[in-house]
């Protein structure tokens, strides 16, 4: 495993993706640092590459350092190898030494679930996508106009789930988001009460003929109509998709996958939500040495034990201790605009 530089990355990308050049320049300037990127290169030549993008994530009881795996590609001519599957390895156990105690990113097509599932990831992420449409109700006209990515990352962070695991983005991180919809020809959109107060708020983005609203979170039904409005009236004529935090109706589809990395760190913080419950729990991590052992869960501790006998002991990978872990709260884990 090597580092690679930016102007690698980009020929690989291109090689690879069906990205515009623009975008390419903003994801680089937002999330590209020297340091970053992890390469497997023969005869001088990148064949391939992923970025761990650090972000933070909120966990129940206590927010962690996430590496958020981006770009990871392969050039086709060497697909099939096990390049990639060693190559993440290799970034896992970087990860890890580094501090980082998770690992996240967004398979490309449905194929890759499995794929990634190998190297220890699991399937905790979901997104619900509804058609909306006028409801037809006569609700109070709230005014709409663009606000600031700073207003909007405001709002929405105050009303995400109080627990739970999701993962956090920073005002830069929000400023890029913002460009990006830009990019696209989108919009950060808000509805107002008559006291001009926010009370919803949709980040707006046209693809494909249709209209996608990437993150949508509205105090009351009013402003989720006015916001539909809204989008109708910019985007005449073009069906429209709302994500949104799924709820107990909806439903769902497999979006994220994420990973442990400390499985130490996260089942300290089970047992300290858990202090009923007494178990033992064998962990089996072919990527990360560090992660294997037997854990003793009693009076809302954890600590690794040697030589059980006469107890009975569940065996799990890193990838159903992963899935264990992070779906043990009320609020499933969100993940959303990570400029996938």
């Amino acid at each position: 495993m090597e580092n690679a530089t930016r102007e690698e990355l980009v020929d690989i990308w291109h090689d690879c993706f069906d990205v515009s050049d623009e975008f390419v320049r903003l994801y680089f300037t937002a999330k590209y640092r020297p340091g970053r990127a992890r390469a497997y290169r023969e005869n001088g030549r990148v064949v391939a590459s992923l970025i761990l993008v650090p972000y933070r994530a909120a966990t129940p009881g206590r927010v962690v350092d996430l590496a958020y795996v981006a770009g990871a590609c392969t050039r086709e001519e060497r697909r099939g190898e096990g390049i990639m599957t060693r190559l993440l390895a290799d970034s896992l156990r970087d990860a890890r030494a580094g501090g980082y105690a998770l690992s996240a990113l967004i398979p490309s097509g449905e194929g890759l679930f499995e794929y990634y599932k190998r190297s220890g990831y699991s399937a905790v992420f979901d997104r619900a996508r509804v058609e909306e449409r006028d409801d037809g109700h006569d609700y109070p006209l709230s005014v709409t106009r663009e606000i600031s990515p700073g207003e909007a990352r405001a709002f929405l962070d105050a009303r995400l789930p109080p627990s739970g695991t999701r993962v956090l983005h920073d005002s830069e991180d929000f400023e890029a988001i913002a460009e990006e919809l830009a990019l696209s020809g989108g919009a950060i959109i808000a509805a107002f009460s008559p006291g001009d107060l926010i009370e919803g708020v949709a980040l707006v983005a046209p693809e494909d003929g249709k209209v996608i609203i990437k993150e949508e979170i509205s105090d009351t039904p009013g402003a989720r109509h006015a916001l539909a409005r809204a989008i109708t009236t910019c985007w005449p004529g073009k069906k429209q998709e709302w994500t949104r935090i799924p709820g107990p109706a909806d439903a769902t589809k497999p979006y994220g996958m994420a990973r442990v990395l400390d499985a130490g760190l996260f089942l300290r913080l089970h047992a300290a939500r858990h202090p009923g419950q007494c178990r033992l729990l064998q962990v089996v991590d072919e990527i990360i040495p560090g992660n294997n052992g037997t854990f003793a869960l009693e009076h809302g501790h954890c600590r690794r034990v040697q030589g059980v006998t006469g107890r009975s002991v569940e065996r799990m990978n890193i990838e159903e201790l992963t899935g264990f872990l992070l779906r043990d709260d009320i609020y499933p884990p969100y993940m959303n605009l990570m400029m996938d």
